[in-house]
């Protein structure tokens, strides 16, 4: 049976996804995304008194997760141990830095690491086709807003466009993030987040989780032919590190379906493709648009560039070594690595210490972990979410935008509905 022809009011879950308080998770997971819309149509003067409440608000819906924490799903038990653990060491993590002079990046990095985390009992109850529609829209909104930053930055199809992207970027940029970033001539589109990793991460996961589906379901003609332009919206951030991690997640798609590969995978990659030539002729005939300019994220991979990607600092061996087991690297300030390296995990590893690390990382990688524990006809079911879940964990190889507050409930939306596939099939089969 598909899991979209599955009742919605089937007691999969404690509560009816009509309960009220499901359209919390709904709406903290629009508001991340789309803060900078909200700021920009409040004129920019509270740019931070908008980010921060949205924050505010997406942790206070997680601690009403730690309610919820009798639903009887498979794995629940496994779930909420690690979830308990993983608070109780972050809990000794902020008492330690706050001891050593920690202050409100510290506070922020344990409400990320410690409590949001717990949302995931939130997105748990809320019926699946709901929450894909939603996603839909923020895909829809994320990939807009970088392919009219590109326009507007880079082409001359909206007159005095640059003047009209500084206008409205100045609204809700993130803070020391400079306006109109770009790779020789080509400027960078930022997106609604303000920020082209963010925008970038945001763009690989929704891209890698909308080709999973229509790798694994039928219908969802939107879906393909909206997919092309998600993907021309992830390369105009020209994030390097996330249009790899959305590749790798693309391609271990095409190798785990390889196998099972039918009729209907061909004619729907097919019509993706036919869709992608279709927008790039009307685009390049119409608008006399420079597909050329695509490209220009490939000039990060010059040996200079990459070298700067992949620096990770050193100071004294000892000390460095000290401080990837002891954590609180930026608190401490003995080690220059978690302030020199770009590398995500490692400046989170040297943050957290590496035991209460690998707690976060179990947590973060347990959809994975019980998809290879999974039967074939679960795993198919979950693999959408999975690979997006995946994508996520990978994209920490450079800047760590999944956790940032833009992206996080995004991240664990995905994980919920990873759970909930996993749900839906074991009481299937009973």
């Amino acid at each position: 049976m598909s899991v979209l022809t599955i009742n919605e009011r089937s007691p999969i879950f404690l509560m009816k996804s009509s309960n009220p308080i499901n359209i919390l998770p709904l709406t903290v997971l629009f508001l991340s995304i789309s803060r900078g819309l909200i700021a920009l149509l409040m004129g920019g003067m509270s740019t931070q008194l908008v980010y921060y409440g949205v924050t505010i608000f997406g942790v206070a819906v997680s601690l009403l997760g730690i309610t919820r924490k009798k639903m009887q799903i498979v794995g629940g038990k496994k779930l909420y141990q690690i979830l308990v653990v993983n608070l109780l060491v972050y809990i000794y993590w902020i008492v330690t830095d706050l001891l050593l002079g920690g202050g409100a990046e510290s506070i922020l990095y344990f409400l990320r690491m410690a409590l949001i985390p717990f949302v995931i009992y939130m997105f748990l109850n809320v019926d699946e086709k709901l929450l894909m529609r939603l996603l839909f829209v923020v895909s829809v909104l994320v990939a807009a807003s970088c392919i009219l930053d590109f326009i507007l930055l880079n082409t001359n199809i909206v007159a005095n466009g640059r003047d009209w992207y500084f206008w409205y970027a100045s609204a809700f940029r993130q803070g020391g993030m400079p306006l109109g970033s770009h790779i020789a001539h080509v400027y960078r589109a930022t997106g609604i987040t303000g920020n082209m990793h963010d925008s970038g991460n945001l763009m690989a996961i929704l891209v890698v989780f909308w080709f999973g589906i229509i790798m694994t379901r039928r219908g969802l003609r939107y879906v393909i032919i909206s997919m092309p332009i998600f993907i021309v919206a992830l390369l105009m951030t020209f994030s390097v590190s996330n249009i790899f991690a959305a590749f790798a997640g693309v391609v271990a798609i095409i190798i785990y379906q390889m196998r099972f590969i039918k009729l209907r995978n061909i004619s729907v990659i097919i019509s993706v493709l036919i869709v992608g030539g279709a927008i790039y002729l009307l685009a390049e005939y119409f608008f006399n648009f420079n597909w050329s300019l695509i490209t220009g994220w490939t000039l990060k991979l010059r040996a200079v560039q990459w070298k700067a990607i992949t620096t990770i600092g050193a100071s004294d061996f000892w000390t460095d070594f000290f401080m990837f087991f002891a954590g609180h690297g930026f608190t401490a300030k003995i080690s220059n690595i978690p302030f020199i390296t770009e590398f995500a995990v490692l400046r989170m590893a040297y943050n957290s210490g590496l035991f209460t690390f690998i707690i976060s990382l179990l947590l973060i990688l347990y959809p994975v972990l019980c998809f290879f524990k999974s039967s074939r006809l679960t795993r198919k079911m979950m693999l959408p979410a999975v690979t997006a879940v995946g994508v996520g964990v990978l994209s920490l190889w450079h800047y760590g935008s999944v956790f940032r507050s833009t992206n996080i409930f995004l991240f664990y939306t995905m994980f919920a509905i990873a759970i909930q596939n996993k749900v839906r099939n074991h009481l299937l089969k009973q």
